[in-house]
């Protein structure tokens, strides 16, 4: 089974990626919800993070305020060091069962969408890797839009991104969002024919 490693900054795309190879009938792995999943309530990895970040980061029935862990972790390096150090080694176990789930369900190949697939080291168990890159002003647009923040804290969270120059540079393929989602859909179609992964 083939695995495709899929990253790109917030706000490029990998959403609508995504939706895509599913529609195309790829298995996917989501590792945004695989993070919301081993943050709930009562996990080991949501203690260790209030041991790091404190009881700020809990809303009063104990669940995870991730708007507040971003802000807190997104405003200095060494915070978002030991958000992504807490949370890799718990959804990197999630995924990887996921994978071994799916190559025993017989798919040809699986997308796992890993925004943070290089620093997590996920990479390296990947075949193949794919970047979805966008314009800034495209970008900071969605990401106001999609999680109501503004322009300052958008801002921030893209600062603290891999530049789209180095995703260029390490990922063994690009596809650019700058244009329409059906023109972007075309793309990944083409992509998956490049890959021969129909």
């Amino acid at each position: 089974m083939k695995i495709i490693g899929l990253c790109g900054q917030s706000g490029a795309g990998k959403t609508t990626a995504l939706e895509t190879f599913t529609a195309l009938g790829f298995a996917v792995i989501d590792c945004d919800l695989i993070a919301r999943q081993v943050t709930e309530k009562g996990s080991e990895c949501l203690s260790e993070l209030v041991e790091f970040f404190g009881d700020s980061i809990l809303d009063t029935d104990g669940n995870l305020k991730r708007r507040t862990l971003a802000d807190l972790a997104f405003s200095d390096e060494k915070r978002l060091e030991a958000l992504n150090s807490i949370t890799h080694a718990h959804i990197l176990k999630a995924v990887f069962s996921q994978i071994e789930k799916y190559r025993k369900d017989g798919y040809s190949a699986v997308v796992v969408d890993a925004p943070t697939l290089f620093e997590s080291g996920l990479d390296r168990e990947c075949d193949t890797t794919l970047a979805i890159c966008a314009p800034r002003d495209i970008r900071l647009e969605r990401i106001m839009k999609r999680d109501g923040i503004s322009l300052e804290r958008a801002e921030a969270r893209i600062s603290r991104q891999i530049s789209e120059e180095e995703l260029r540079r390490i990922c063994d393929r690009v596809i650019y969002n700058g244009g329409s989602e059906t023109e972007f859909k075309v793309k990944i179609e083409n992509y998956v024919k490049e890959q021969s992964l129909e």
